[in-house]
């Protein structure tokens, strides 16, 4: 018996193809399914629906900012630090979608350590984030780091210079060390970025219980750690684009974070490390 005389839902032939400029009509035709909905009803949302764009990604909201360094490096770096002592053995914490986690729980946390947009003193953040659960104060630092500028913690300006740095060097073991800081716009840059592979040396540390390795941390941190690439395919996004954007962070923020390994192996032992 086939679908049709069954009553489900036929669900038009995936095309993979290039993304469309968005005057393209092909753009403005979405599939939905509502079964329940009268043919002009449907027409009616057809007509009024319209498809993301880029420019309404960029739009002002309330949480639509973008932090300075200099001002968030402490607040990101007493929440790292906590997170090294409770956090590391959490399993998939950094993971989106945590069912311990609500909206409102990082929204109440925002408002506790921000005040008229500007973080607390240090000992009022320590106290709050003491007492903070690990799966808020991982959200906020999510939140943090692709509100940084670039929308970026490193950046692929400051990735290629390491890269060419390291290549003419015959990549040396301390090379992060010893060129990283000279890639990055500041101390205050180079401290959030110290702090970023520092929370994931820890959490590769104890992989074996939070069940993220380096490689599954690599994937999905190099999506906070490089900022989205521009592309002859820019327009509407697209799983292809999403593709182009991420396979590439993934391997850069691999590398990056072997090379810091190398330079700083955990209590100067690399052995240490999970196989």
């Amino acid at each position: 018996m086939g679908k049709r005389e069954l009553g489900l839902p036929v669900i038009p032939a995936l095309v993979v193809s290039d993304s469309v400029p968005l005057d393209d009509s092909r753009a403005q035709e979405s599939f939905i399914y509502c079964p329940d909905l009268p043919k002009h009803k449907l027409d009616e949302f057809k007509q009024s629906y319209k498809p993301k764009t880029d420019d309404q990604y960029s739009l002002e909201k309330e949480y639509d900012l973008t932090f300075e360094r200099k001002y968030v490096k402490d607040l990101i770096h007493i929440i790292t630090s906590e997170l090294k002592r409770k956090g590391t053995k959490v399993q998939l914490l950094i993971l989106p979608f945590r069912p311990q986690l609500h909206d409102n729980d990082l929204k109440k946390f925002l408002a506790k350590t921000f005040v008229k947009g500007m973080p607390l003193k240090e000992d009022e953040l320590t106290s709050i984030v003491k007492g903070t659960s690990e799966h808020v104060l991982m959200a906020a630092l999510k939140f943090i780091w692709c509100r940084l500028p670039g929308k970026a913690v490193i950046g692929w300006k400051a990735y290629t210079e390491f890269v060419k740095l390291e290549d003419s060097a015959g990549f040396p073991n301390k090379a992060f060390l010893e060129f990283m800081p000279n890639c990055l716009s500041s101390g205050a840059h180079a401290s959030i970025v110290y702090d970023f592979f520092d929370l994931n040396v820890a959490f590769v540390l104890n992989s074996k219980v939070n069940l993220m390795t380096a490689r599954k941390l690599s994937k999905l941190c190099g999506l906070w750690a490089f900022n989205p690439v521009k592309n002859k395919n820019m327009g509407t996004p697209s799983f292809e684009r999403g593709l182009f954007e991420w396979i590439p962070a993934g391997d850069a923020m691999f590398h990056l974070l072997l090379s810091f390994v190398k330079a700083m192996p955990p209590n100067g032992d690399l052995d240490r490390l999970p196989r």
